[in-house]
């Protein structure tokens, strides 16, 4: 029987001319699949996970999470990472952690037991949103990827800077140490045999193995929480789950657009709206997500209804355009950066020119104030672009709301992307998207309940907004569809994870 041949994701290539992004990212995740299923990789998985004792099945999918998170949208190939060339670097570093490992390691004791741990808290700004959560659930920690400004004055809270992890669980490499060396230098052989960097899959692989059995040896909880569902992890799912735990749950604060979404893996989706589309793209798109359970928004709890409402220096303006900050789904072919950078900045200029209406163009908060987008938006002084730069710019929103202090004083909303038109829509405004012939199909093919609410021509784009603000026509839809009220988004979060069988 003739061998199969090897299969080199160094050899991919996307059709950036195809106009279906979403066909695109399924390509991107068959590749994937096709490639942790060949014959070299399960033996490289297997003998990592019985030299380590984890499911084989966990080391596949992380796998082919790193290998998602690896794709090069705007190249339309994988990253230059898994090229032979990198494999000193990546040798060097995956010796590094198995030497640390050797010499700075000890048994780890429970050090504390808590209700809820709350996992990659990503910034200032995610710390604060988790506030009332943390405050409502019985004892908590939260652990974050950089030093906290301002911690929360609560005894029964723990903050856990990651860059403070220092020794590794002994049982990481407890009488394997002499295994370890020979599946190392196992991998180099293999990798340059198969001209593939091995090493760097199965580096991120270890540390994050050494990373979580660490964690959650120390510290022990009912639930682990995590902000961002694109970063699930099954090697954090399975030691949490090992050391005791129950149930883990991610929360949505995104549309689950294509090239953010594959392989996503967690007990419980806590989802913004009462609808079941995003629970079948997330299975098309390989993963496994046992439940959903909606919430709301816990962005717009945080920044509005925790908040007083904070309007009297927001500017009022017929048409409000919330931006987005350039991305991988804008790259993956050349249509979706056609509409976005050219057929929506002409329907912009376009419509204020027709009718003189007043445009705001909110940036994205990563967008600093640069001459390029105003470039690219300029049109009639009608039209005004907002960015985050220091608080003395005049292009400054100025409400501790942030932008969603814009929903009151804007009459109609649009966006090619951003989660602020579902948030909107379930709160009563008259909020759409712009999508130009109706073929951003990596953020809505197959999400039904948007169907209402794409504004595929310049004709409907232009109808809609005379019939809102000329003839005062109010939007009607099932809100619950697209974002649950979100006043309670917290209490419902407690609510539903105490609602749950604690089993362990």
């Amino acid at each position: 029987m003739k061998k199969k041949e090897f299969i080199n994701i160094n050899n991919f290539k996307i059709d950036k001319k195809t106009e279906d992004s979403y066909k695109l990212s399924l390509d991107i995740k068959n590749i994937i699949q096709d490639f942790v299923n060949q014959e070299v990789f399960i033996t490289i998985s297997k003998e990592f996970s019985e030299i380590q004792k984890i499911p084989q099945e966990i080391v596949l999918n992380k796998s082919k999470q790193i290998l998602a998170n690896n794709f090069d949208y705007e190249k339309g190939i994988f990253k230059s990472t898994f090229r032979i060339s990198s494999i000193l670097k990546d040798s060097l570093v995956y010796l590094s952690i198995i030497i640390w490992g050797f010499i700075f390691s000890k048994k780890i004791k429970t050090d504390k037991k808590v209700e809820l741990i709350i996992d990659d808290i990503g910034s200032q700004l995610a710390y604060e949103r988790f506030k009332k959560l943390m405050k409502l659930s019985s004892s908590c920690v939260a652990i974050n990827n950089f030093p906290i400004k301002k911690h929360l004055e609560d005894s029964k809270i723990t903050s856990l800077y990651l860059g403070k992890l220092f020794f590794f669980n002994s049982d990481c490499f407890y009488q394997n140490k002499l295994k370890n060396l020979k599946f190392f230098f196992k991998l180099i052989s293999l990798s340059h045999r198969y001209n593939f960097n091995f090493l760097y899959l199965l580096k991120i692989i270890l540390y994050s193995y050494c990373k979580y059995s660490t964690i959650f040896s120390k510290y022990k909880s009912k639930y682990l929480l995590q902000d961002r569902f694109y970063r699930t992890c099954p090697i954090r799912n399975h030691f949490f789950k090992k050391n005791g735990g129950n149930l883990t749950v991610c929360t949505q604060k995104n549309i689950c657009e294509t090239t953010i979404s594959l392989f996503v893996f967690i007990d419980t989706f806590l989802s913004l709206a009462k609808e079941t589309y995003t629970q079948k793209r997330l299975a098309d798109l390989g993963g496994d997500i046992k439940n959903f359970f909606p919430v709301g928004s816990l962005i717009m709890e945080h920044k509005w209804f925790l908040e007083d409402k904070d309007i009297k220096n927001v500017p009022e303006t017929d048409i409000l355009i919330y931006a987005i900050k350039p991305n991988n789904h804008l790259y993956i072919n050349e249509l979706n950066e056609k509409n976005f950078l050219f057929t929506q900045i002409q329907w912009i200029k376009k419509i204020s020119s027709d009718k003189n209406y007043k445009v705001l163009i909110k940036h994205h908060s990563d967008v600093k104030n640069n001459t390029l987008y105003k470039k690219k938006y300029k049109s009639k002084k009608s039209v005004e672009n907002f960015f985050n730069t220091d608080v003395n710019s005049k292009t400054q929103i100025d409400s501790k709301n942030d932008s969603y202090a814009l929903f009151e004083r804007s009459k109609i909303i649009f966006s090619w992307s951003s989660t602020m038109i579902t948030e909107g829509i379930g709160h009563g405004y008259n909020c759409y998207f712009i999508d130009p012939g109706l073929k951003n199909s990596c953020y809505f093919h197959k999400l039904d309940n948007f169907n209402n609410v794409r504004i595929g021509s310049f004709i409907d784009f232009k109808k809609i907004i005379i019939e809102t603000i000329e003839n005062n026509k109010k939007q009607k839809m099932d809100s619950e569809m697209y974002c649950l009220k979100s006043d309670q988004v917290s209490e419902r979060i407690i609510k539903y994870l105490r609602s749950q069988i604690y089993s362990k």
